[in-house]
């Protein structure tokens, strides 16, 4: 579930395990694990939210504790299994795992649930041992996995690669501010106070917080109302007669981890002055002859007339010099002249970026800059992104240095 704030899914799940530990035969002797991702012992506060919702209260709502500082609970809770970390109710286990350690969730016997909430906020911590974690369970055992986020500071990451993949063995539940607007029926009120919503409107973290745009706001190459200003619905029509580029990034072949790089493309064009997306792709860990046969296939369909490329890649330079125009673009003396081009062709408006362009102007928005003004790598991927930059050198300058191979 990808939602904005204060919608109380959260507690809402919380529930749904604690009803069921009391009511379904199947959870007896069961476990649920609990892990927050936006730091390590984040869930332990998840464990006393479930007590808290067990508790006897005072008449100011406030949980009465015993004399060992233990909430008095109106179910049964397992004194021997209850303390910060864990507790079990009706013989069911709930217990905190931490989000630095998420490899602890593995092997435990009798897994019923597992839920992981803020799942974009794992830092440090490999986003594919995240999702093996939990999806390891899957064919072996009836585990129910809830996971619960708002959208991230970067489009990347194992919650948005489950959003935005398709097909997927996952029901998503994507949420934005309407849902905290709706006025129920009976109480004639809702989570939100229109008011309130509305002075946040046009604030950096709105569209993030509340309309699930990952990444908007976080970049600082790129600013995010002037990539929405450049974003529009023209008309994808035949560019063979006008001046164009298809920009690649061969980023594959490599081990996947938070933040793996896909094998990129970008295709691109000039008209009255101004430049254009046409179209893109990525690939994920493709073999050579995938790569290389959906290149031709990308030049073929469009009619793009030139090849831009990251100058390393020598031997796709090669394998393309004798069908189409190809340059190798040295990054290592051109990356910031090229990012701080890309960065003034923005901010002049004299890019168009085509709506359906999602995943490109998703790392546009991410992207921040490191100590030598070039895209950092180690928050957001770039793929789409360095196309994008090598393209708009293509057509700023005429003395791209041509790798002869």
């Amino acid at each position: 579930m990808r939602k904005p704030p204060k919608v109380g899914a959260t507690n809402y799940y919380l529930k749904k395990a604690m009803h069921q530990a009391c009511t379904n035969p199947l959870w007896a002797n069961g476990q649920v694990a609990i892990v927050v991702g936006t730091r390590g012992n984040e869930a332990e506060k998840m464990i006393e939210r479930c007590k808290e919702i067990l508790a006897y209260k005072d008449h100011e709502g406030v949980p009465i504790r015993d004399e060992d500082g233990h909430i008095l609970s109106r179910l049964n809770i397992n004194q021997e299994y209850n303390n910060k970390k864990e507790f079990s109710l009706n013989s069911v286990e709930f217990r905190a795992h931490p989000a630095d350690n998420i490899d602890s969730i593995r092997s435990q016997p009798n897994m019923v649930m597992i839920m992981i909430d803020e799942i974009a906020f794992f830092k440090m911590v490999d986003q594919q041992r995240v999702r093996d974690a939990f999806e390891h369970y899957i064919g072996g055992a009836s585990v129910k996995i809830i996971l619960i986020t708002t959208a991230g500071r970067s489009p990347s990451g194992v919650g948005y690669e489950i959003e935005v993949e398709h097909p997927s063995i996952y029901k998503k539940y994507l949420y934005d501010v309407n849902i905290g607007l709706a006025v129920h029926p009976e109480s004639m009120t809702s989570l939100y106070d229109a008011e309130e919503i509305q002075k946040l409107r046009g604030t950096i973290s709105y569209n993030r917080n509340y309309l699930g745009q990952w990444g908007y706001g976080a970049g600082n190459i790129y600013d995010s109302r002037t990539l929405e200003t450049c974003t529009s619905d023209y008309t994808l029509k035949d560019i063979s007669s006008l001046p164009n580029c298809l920009s690649i990034d061969p980023a594959y072949g490599k081990v996947r981890d938070k933040l793996s790089s896909k094998f990129a493309g970008l295709g691109m064009y000039k008209e009255n002055g101004k430049f254009h997306t046409r179209s893109y792709f990525e690939l994920e860990e493709p073999s050579d002859e995938e790569a290389l046969a959906r290149v031709r296939k990308e030049i073929k369909a469009y009619g793009y007339k030139t090849l831009v490329c990251d100058g390393h890649w020598t031997g796709i330079i090669k394998t393309f010099s004798s069908e189409i125009t190809t340059h190798g673009i040295v990054y290592s003396n051109q990356l910031q002249d090229m990012t701080e081009n890309a960065q003034k062709q923005v901010n002049d408006l004299n890019v168009n970026l085509h709506f359906t362009h999602e995943e490109l102007i998703r790392q546009l928005r991410a992207i921040k800059k490191d100590e030598k003004g070039v895209p950092s790598k180690k928050e957001s991927r770039f793929d789409l992104g360095d196309c994008f930059q090598q393209g708009l050198w293509h057509f700023a300058t005429s003395n791209l240095r041509i790798i002869k191979v």
